[in-house]
């Protein structure tokens, strides 16, 4: 594929999640209405930089496979490339600058792994489609500040970053956290980690207390039953 002159759409979506590829635990159909199922045959590997680097393809879809490890830092996005799918895969590191900077017409890492922080510079949606482009980071492990072209991003008309990352918010000029309204999960995403480090913290606090409280009342027992058989 790396040698194609003219592959211009490359869309390899769910190949181990296609009917012919699952195993079902159970005859299909079955009286009680069970589908469990497993996949054999998985699309997995690491996805070859030339097809995200190629200056022919327009549009890279991998999404739902078991592609696994992280993208190159230095990976340079094609010219033509505006659609790229690799959401639901395995994918860990950072999101390479290349692809932060480049500006998509759509863009979907969501469901994978990546983690670190977004640069100031990230391009979210393309210029050249107003009002029509999509972005998508949701379920990773994103943190730190969200960059300014979320809150300004008249290119785009889909955002969905918020969900299952630990972003922190924009303080406006009344000292209020603010986030991209665009993002339906807004409302319900707390800012940055701080909120679930204090949570876990208070759960850890209070369930040391408990073992200590638990182990207080047994050493209470304990040396009231070891009294009464001294008297006896």
């Amino acid at each position: 594929m790396c040698k194609a002159k003219h592959l211009q759409y490359l869309a390899l979506d769910g190949l181990s999640a296609g009917q012919k590829c699952k195993t079902f635990f159970f005859p299909q159909p079955n009286a009680l209405g069970f589908h469990a199922a497993y996949t054999s045959q998985k699309v997995e590997g690491v996805i070859p930089r030339c097809l995200i680097e190629s200056n022919t393809i327009k549009l890279l879809h991998m999404s739902g496979n078991a592609l696994f490890s992280s993208l190159p830092s230095d990976v340079r996005v094609g010219s033509s490339l505006a659609s790229l799918a690799l959401n639901g895969n395995d994918l860990t590191g950072s999101i390479p600058l290349g692809i932060q900077r480049h500006g998509f017409n759509f863009l979907d890492l969501s469901y994978n792994k990546f983690d670190g922080t977004l640069a100031t510079s990230f391009v979210a949606g393309s210029p050249k489609k107003v009002g029509g482009s999509s972005l998508s980071l949701s379920n990773n492990r994103l943190s730190g500040d969200l960059p300014v072209s979320f809150y300004k991003a008249p290119n785009l008309f889909y955002l969905n970053v918020l969900q299952g990352n630990l972003f922190g918010c924009n303080v406006d000029n009344f000292g209020l956290a603010t986030l991209p309204l665009l993002d339906a999960y807004s409302p319900r995403h707390h800012c940055g980690s701080d909120q679930y480090n204090i949570t876990i913290l208070i759960f850890g606090v209070l369930a040391f207390g408990l073992i200590l409280a638990f182990f207080g009342i047994s050493k209470s027992l304990l040396g009231t039953h070891l009294i009464q058989l001294v008297h006896r």
